[in-house]
C-alpha cells in the first residue's frame, strides 16, 4: 500500500504566514525545496509556487493548508520512507525544516495522509491522538504502521538528517 506524508505544523495566523510565505517562494527557492523539485518536479503538476483554493502548492510534491491553529503539509512522498536517514525522506524532512522554520514552529507531527490530526496547537493533538492511538517510537515504528499504534510520531525541530545523494526522476 502506498500512503503519501503528512505532517502537522503550529503556525501563529496560519493563512497570513502561508500567504507571506508564497511571497518570499516566487522570489527564490530554497535549496532545501530545490531538491525536492529537482527530484519529483516531473511528478508534480504545480511548476511554480501559488496559493489555489487556499492552498499553498509548489514543485515538487508540496501543498500547505492552513487550518485555525496548523497548517497542514502534504508531500507526494510514501509516508514509508520517511526517515532522516533515508535519502527521500532526508529530502522530505529538510523541506518540513524549511517550513517549520518559515512559520515558527518548534516541533512537528509526522504522519501518512489518511490520519485525521486534530486542529489544535500541537501538543494538544499529540494529547489527542495519544487517546485513540499510541505515537511511533521512533521512525522505524512510524514507517511500518498504517492504522494502529505507531502511525503518528512527536517530534522537535529541526530534524537532523543525514542527507545522500539521490537520483532525480
Amino acid at each position: 500500500m502506498s500512503i503519501d506524508t503528512q505532517v502537522v505544523l503550529e503556525a501563529a495566523g496560519p493563512r497570513n504566514a502561508i500567504e507571506r510565505l508564497a511571497d518570499a517562494l516566487t522570489v527564490s527557492c530554497p535549496s532545501p525545496l530545490a531538491r525536492a523539485t529537482e527530484i519529483w518536479g516531473d511528478a508534480w503538476r504545480p511548476k511554480a509556487w501559488r496559493i489555489d483554493d487556499g492552498r499553498l502548492k509548489g514543485p515538487g510534491g508540496w501543498s500547505l493548508t492552513p487550518r485555525r491553529h496548523t497548517v497542514e503539509i502534504y508531500h507526494m512522498l510514501r509516508s514509508s520512507v520517511l526517515a532522516p536517514d533515508h535519502a527521500y525522506g532526508a529530502v522530505v524532512i529538510d523541506g518540513v525544516n524549511f517550513f517549520g522554520n518559515a512559520l515558527n514552529s518548534p516541533s512537528a507531527i509526522f504522519t501518512h495522509e489518511l490520519l485525521l490530526v486534530p486542529d489544535l496547537p500541537i501538543a494538544e493533538s499529540a494529547r489527542a491522538l495519544s487517546k485513540e492511538i499510541a505515537p511511533a517510537k521512533g521512525w522505524s515504528d512510524l514507517n511500518h504502521a498504517h492504522f494502529e499504534d505507531g502511525c503518528w510520531l512527536l517530534t522537535s525541530l529541526p530534524v537532523k538528517t543525514c542527507m545522500r545523494e539521490v537520483e532525480s526522476g
